[in-house]
Formats: C-alpha cells, structure tokens, sequence
C-alpha cells in the first residue's frame, strides 16, 4: 500500500477519523505500567467488534492493519508501558 503515512490516510478516508481516534485512545489507555483504565480491555474489543458490523469488508481491514500496526510498534518498544499495552490489547 506503499508508505505508512498513505495507509494511514486511507484508512482515515474509508473509516473515518473518530475510529481511528477511538482505537488510539484505547490503545493508549492499555499502555501502563501499573493497571490500565477500568475497562479499557473491553472497550477494545466492544469497538472491534461494532467496526466489524458498521464498515465495510475492505475499512474493516484497513481498520485492523492499523491495529495490527500499532501492536508491532508497541511491541518492538523500548519501552515497557507499550509492550504491555501490546500484550493487553492481544489478550
């Protein structure tokens, strides 16, 4: 798809910025080391789950290539916040 900022962009057409805000701020509230916000976990999975029956097959995939995305960077981090926000949003 080529760059990652071209996805990005993509993705923001055919989803819709408020999703992609969504996912960050969830993503955001896995990434702590202490425990992360009161049903952040849940949230998560509540909003894959309503993408999955609101978009389209082609926006929903784009949607979870940038999850996916965000995982992979969050993993290879240095720093531990991210690599347990990683682990979190896989459980």
């Amino acid at each position: 798809m080529g760059s990652s900022s071209q996805a990005i962009r993509y993705l923001v057409a055919t989803t819709g910025a408020g999703n992609i805000d969504a996912l960050n701020r969830v993503l955001a509230d896995l990434c702590t080391r202490s425990n992360p916000k009161d049903g952040a976990a849940l949230t998560l999975r509540l909003l894959v789950k309503k993408e999955a029956c609101d978009l389209s097959g082609e926006a929903f995939a784009c949607l979870m290539d940038h999850l996916y995305e965000l995982i992979t960077t969050f993993l290879d981090s240095n720093e531990v916040s991210e690599n347990l926000g990683a682990l979190r949003a896989i459980d």
